[in-house]
């Protein structure tokens, strides 16, 4: 069950029916965050005489939902079994609404609304649950630009795989610490029931439970350190990277760690021809052309790879290629072996070698 109880203002409907669809959804994401948290990670306050009111922005600075808890409302006090862990929902304003005052009259003006009844997919997003759900093997992608609802609408196919389906182990991947935090609050709001059916891990997570190998609790942790251990090079080793050590790290984990798969791995000749490599048989030369460096450039940093690829960076590319192996070998954790739904998040921040 939810942490936090919604009452939202009976006349919210009808004032935002008349604004883009867009909007509407970001604030029903909006009140899933308050009930499943009692906060939004982006909320502005307020002054004057609608102080205590909180805003969060669901258009750029255009247009907030405003919500304030109940025990700092006027209504305070007005049910009662108390206001406990209440909030109320009032309504979506533009920005040039900012100043215009907020009288509550009655907690009567206010309906209950279950977490549980709060979707704010689109209907493409929905689609793609009833796509899954409807076969045995299924492979579904979902597409987006950035804050379009990507997360949100897997976080709600974890939810209904697991609660409508017979799939009874899922593992749900993320790319850091904070989105996997995100995913647990969100499930365990919505159907606590689940906990032992769905199994949340970043993806350095089940590297080392794979793997056994270190790694950073999230990608690009390291790059600071990275950072002043090229500020300890000579200056010769590095050329023109020197000048920019986060476009080196990227390169290397991603465009040379990140492309070179274990010996022995079969890969398709279209990869083949995307200047991918297998260990033991990187070409430099297809290497440097894919990436339009200069030989000087791309030595640089294929040499660079090789001294750091055993050391402590990039283990997060060293322990993806143990993982690959290990999986074709079937030699996996006995949980991993019994998953029969897998759902990732964030692959486009994936090297190829995780993916």
């Amino acid at each position: 069950m939810s942490g936090y109880r919604l009452l939202k203002h009976r006349q919210y409907e009808r004032t935002a029916e008349h604004l883009p669809d867009s909007i509407r959804r970001k604030a029903e994401w909006a009140q899933v965050l308050l009930g499943t948290r009692g906060r939004t990670p982006n909320v502005k306050t307020t002054s004057g005489y609608n102080a205590r009111w909180r805003r969060t922005p669901v258009q750029g600075y255009h247009y907030y939902l405003w919500w304030i808890p109940l025990s700092e409302s006027q209504l305070a006090g007005s049910l009662s079994n108390g206001a406990g862990q209440t909030i109320l929902v009032y309504s979506i304003r533009h920005h040039d609404e900012t100043d215009d005052p907020i009288d509550l009259a009655s907690i009567d003006d206010f309906e209950e609304i279950a977490l549980t009844a709060l979707d704010p997919r689109f209907d493409e997003q929905r689609a793609v649950g009833r796509h899954v759900d409807g076969v045995e093997t299924a492979l579904a992608t979902v597409k987006g630009l950035p804050g379009s609802g990507k997360t949100i609408s897997l976080f709600y196919l974890v939810r209904d795989l697991a609660l409508q389906s017979n799939l009874q182990h899922l593992l749900y991947v993320t790319y850091t610490s904070r989105l996997k935090r995100a995913a647990r609050d969100f499930l365990a709001a919505q159907a606590p029931e689940m906990e032992g059916r769905v199994h949340i891990r970043t993806l350095t997570e089940l590297e080392k439970e794979i793997t056994g190998l270190p790694t950073y609790v999230d990608p690009l942790g390291e790059l600071a350190d990275f950072q002043r251990y090229l500020d300890r090079q000579p200056a010769s080793t590095l050329g023109t990277w020197r000048r920019y050590p986060a476009s080196l790290y990227t390169e290397v984990r991603a465009h040379i760690l990140g492309r070179t798969f274990p010996a022995g791995y079969s890969l398709p000749e279209s990869r083949l021809a995307e200047a991918v490599f297998s260990e033991g048989h990187f070409d430099a030369t297809a290497y440097a052309a894919a990436r339009g460096l200069t030989g000087d450039e791309a030595g640089a940093a294929i040499r660079l790879a090789a001294r750091l690829r055993e050391d402590r960076f990039f283990l997060d590319q060293t322990a993806a290629g143990r993982a690959l192996t290990l999986v074709g070998q079937r030699k996996l954790p006995a949980w991993l072996r019994q998953i029969d739904g897998l759902i990732v998040d964030e692959v486009q921040d994936l090297t190829l070698l995780q993916i």
